[in-house]
């Protein structure tokens, strides 16, 4: 866990896990435009955490016994490198996911893109990160806080206008109007995405997520998330 660092007074802390409900402890501490309602057992709404540690298993445990309640269940994973990289890198699929929705191209379409975004963040981890666990791509951390933040998520959502304006008003403009205040990881972490593509020559290997950065930064429109070569060929990613 990352120390504690103060902004204008308000306190906030780094990630100390991932799942299908963002960041618990910044969501805790920091948080005041989002309604909390995962520790409210009387919701009777279930949600998950994954907690990524390294090597002192004891700690993670504690952390563990501090979140846990029956209706959010917590897990906990020897791959601290896998759990952020899933909690970061979803955020550039859900745009994708915006997208499919902006443009109206239903379901199925929708299912192929998170499949394949999903692919790329497999890989991409692993590539960067040999000691990446596949099971972690299994955990809250993975697959559930994909699904549920392509489906919910404020990425998806602004990503979803940015199709619908054709790609004429800027993810910053729309971020103000549509987030009220909140922030979009997505577009800066597709853009630093982008940058470590580049800079180790793997564009080709991930051209899903090299099509979203040139979306977000206004160089290609948004449909050309349905004509990247990653979708007409997704078969190349073998890690």
């Amino acid at each position: 866990m990352a120390p504690l660092m103060e902004k204008g007074g308000v306190y906030k802390v780094a990630v100390i896990g991932s799942g299908n409900w963002g960041s618990v402890a910044t969501k805790i501490i920091a948080s005041n435009t989002i309604k909390q309602s995962i520790f409210h057992d009387s919701e009777e709404k279930l949600s998950e955490a994954t907690i990524g540690y390294r090597e002192d298993q004891e700690v993670a445990n504690r952390w563990l016994q501090l979140f846990a309640t029956p209706y959010f269940l917590v897990s906990i994973v020897e791959d601290i490198e896998g759990v952020e990289l899933c909690g970061t890198l979803k955020n550039v699929v859900a745009l994708a996911a915006g997208l499919v929705d902006g443009l109206e191209m239903g379901h199925n379409t929708k299912a192929a893109i998170m499949r394949i975004g999903f692919k790329e963040m497999r890989a991409f981890s692993k590539l960067l990160f040999p000691s990446v666990k596949d099971s972690t791509f299994f955990e809250s951390c993975g697959v559930a806080d994909l699904i549920a933040t392509c489906f919910g998520g404020r990425n998806r959502k602004v990503a979803e206008a940015f199709a619908r304006n054709r790609g004429k008003r800027s993810f910053n403009e729309l971020e103000e109007g549509v987030l009220q205040g909140q922030k979009l990881q997505g577009v800066l972490t597709a853009q630093e995405l982008f940058e470590v593509l580049i800079d180790r020559g793997w564009e080709d290997q991930f051209p899903f997520f090299i099509t979203v950065s040139k979306i977000c930064t206004m160089q290609l429109p948004p449909r050309s998330i349905l004509q990247c070569s990653s979708v007409l060929n997704s078969t190349q990613l073998e890690f």
